[in-house]
């Protein structure tokens, strides 16, 4: 059996770093990244110069500039982040074909078996670490070890042009004395439980019984007993290919106006609705992303009981996955919703196998369509979005 080698690559505080690329005279200069058309704007990257002033990401905007008040502030640049992280896959590509995109400037390449064509995981993650500052003049901190999870916070605390390795067998203690926020499965529920008696450390909650953190922390106990012991079997996964139909929205302003949020939902429902009568199609799964103020995100997915084409259908469907997805009481910046395992529709009117309600839908969606395609997407909305 293959010893698996995972490493985890970062670019710290990447937006900065590619703005430095794109703009050398911010080179040695305090930055701030932060929409700066919203007076309740979070830091979304801070350099080296403004987190000695006390500033860090997620911090409000308005005290980051109190803190460092002499700081470059730059709206964040989405475009010029996609093509930078382009740029990076091209070169990982070259070492390995399993590749898996993490956040912005994060990635987990899978290095095992990789050995006979470039040596040592962690002397390939050298060289992959020197082709990145060749080509794109980006450091890199790296970690290697024989999962995700412990690469990832190995990678977290290393210097940019360091590789920090964790050999087989030594994960758990390596990951031991770090802050619980580490762990991924840990966020604000989670680590206020932790907190509440007094578990800060890996290495504390790893000591408790499965069954202890279990009546500590409900369904989540599991996952935390398993990622405070350094276990993650999860594999690198490929970006998807299949097919499928996406729409996104950036607020020009971050928002929590939930009726604001469902309606941009609801007009992008609308438009997949479209493209899927167009090509007489049904959507068999919904995909949503949510990004927050802060740069985090969140994922949810559903798997439709009935493949859906109808709009009424789709928006209940987008609605009450959107609602399951959004944990957390902050504005959000970004919605990406995407349809997807499309299976064939007649698009037709059955004699025998439609009920009358739904025949009136199928043709009302029809006549939607005409008068969208005639007049634009806006000339037809439901009342609550308007």
């Amino acid at each position: 059996m293959i010893e698996r080698h995972i490493s985890a690559v970062q670019v710290p505080a990447f937006p900065i770093a590619v703005e430095r690329i794109a703009d050398s005279s911010l080179k040695g200069k305090p930055v701030i990244v932060a929409p700066v058309n919203s007076a309740r704007s979070l830091v979304i990257a801070a350099s080296e110069e403004v987190r000695s002033d006390g500033v860090f990401p997620g911090m409000a905007l308005q005290q980051a500039v109190r803190l460092s008040p002499s700081a470059v502030l730059l709206p964040p640049n989405g475009r010029l982040y996609r093509r930078a992280s382009k740029a990076l896959w091209e070169i990982y590509s070259n070492f390995t074909p399993l590749v898996e995109p993490h956040l912005w400037g994060n990635s987990y390449l899978d290095l095992s078996g990789t050995d006979r064509l470039f040596g040592p995981a962690t002397d390939t993650a050298m060289k992959i670490q020197k082709e990145i500052q060749r080509r794109l003049s980006l450091d890199t901190a790296i970690g290697v070890a024989s999962n995700k999870l412990t690469s990832r916070i190995a990678s977290s605390v290393t210097k940019p042009l360091s590789i920090r390795e964790i050999r087989t067998g030594e994960e758990a203690s390596f990951i031991s004395p770090y802050n619980v926020h580490k762990l991924p499965v840990v966020r604000k529920l989670v680590f206020e439980a932790l907190r509440e008696v007094n578990l800060l450390k890996i290495g504390q909650v790893a000591a408790l019984s499965l069954e202890h953190l279990v009546m500590l922390l409900g369904e989540k106990g599991g996952l935390v007993h398993r990622q405070s012991n350094a276990v993650d079997t999860s594999p690198v996964r490929l970006p998807s290919v299949e097919p499928s139909l996406r729409e996104e929205i950036s607020f020009d302003e971050d928002t929590n106006d939930w009726n604001q949020l469902l309606a941009s939902l609801g007009k992008m429902i609308l438009r997949i609705g479209y493209e899927l009568r167009k090509k007489n199609t049904n959507a068999g799964e919904l995909r949503i992303r949510v990004i927050y103020s802060d740069e985090k995100e969140e994922r949810g997915s559903m798997k439709l009981r009935h493949p859906l084409f109808l709009d009424d259908d789709l928006c209940a469907a987008g609605s009450d996955l959107f609602e399951r997805t959004v944990k957390r009481r902050i504005r959000i910046r970004t919605i990406e919703i995407e349809a997807r395992r499309f299976s064939r529709s007649s698009g037709q009117i059955g004699l025998f196998d439609e009920s009358a309600e739904r025949k009136k839908q199928i043709s009302f969606n029809r006549a939607l369509d005409s008068i969208r395609a005639r007049f634009g997407e806006g000339a037809l909305l439901k009342a609550a979005w308007l």
